[in-house]
């Protein structure tokens, strides 16, 4: 239900509604006329970064009028610019809309993630991979080393008992032979 109603009539403006009823009234109860102006901007009123307002709060803050006879949302911000009456009314207006309904996302993990954070992250996995594989191979290669080093280590302990016990055999030969000479 509109509040106000503007006449189309240039040669003879005239505004009507049950809200400009109630300004009139309240002007007849103050003993005071009223002169109703529109917003040059018609909006309601923003405030902007620098703390200055546009539309309605901006006129009755910056007090180039002393009220506005309009229905306005009232909210912390504008309350904090201008004073605001007990509500006239309370509209109950809803927004509705249709409820997302959830589907399945084998891939939904990776979605907040980017493109380029993915690539990094794969090249990462990949490089650590690769460091793996090189340690493994080293430890591999450690391994393999040892068992050639002890190897070695048990042959020449084996050359060593064979020559000790060839030295040994040649030993007793000399004796057997020297004990024969000598007999």
């Amino acid at each position: 239900m509109p509040h106000i109603f503007y006449s189309r009539d240039e040669n003879n403006p005239r505004v009507t509604g049950y809200l400009i009823n109630l300004m009139q009234i309240i002007a007849k109860k103050l003993g005071t006329c009223v002169e109703f102006v529109k917003s040059v901007d018609r909006k309601a009123g923003i405030r902007f970064h620098n703390g200055s307002w546009n539309g309605l709060i901006g006129m009755i803050s910056r007090k180039e009028v002393d009220m506005s006879g309009v229905i306005l949302t009232v909210d912390v911000v504008r309350a904090s610019a201008v004073d605001f009456s007990v509500p006239l009314f309370i509209e109950d207006n809803i927004l509705a809309y249709r409820r997302p309904v959830p589907e399945s996302d084998l891939a939904g993990f990776v979605k907040p993630f980017s493109p380029l954070s993915l690539l990094l992250s794969l090249i990462i996995i990949i490089i650590i991979i690769i460091i793996i594989i090189i340690i493994i191979i080293i430890i591999i290669i450690i391994i393999i080393i040892i068992i050639i080093i002890v190897i070695i280590i048990i042959i020449i302990i084996i050359i060593i008992i064979i020559i000790i016990i060839i030295i040994i055999i040649i030993i007793i030969i000399i004796i057997i032979i020297i004990d024969a000479i000598d007999r």
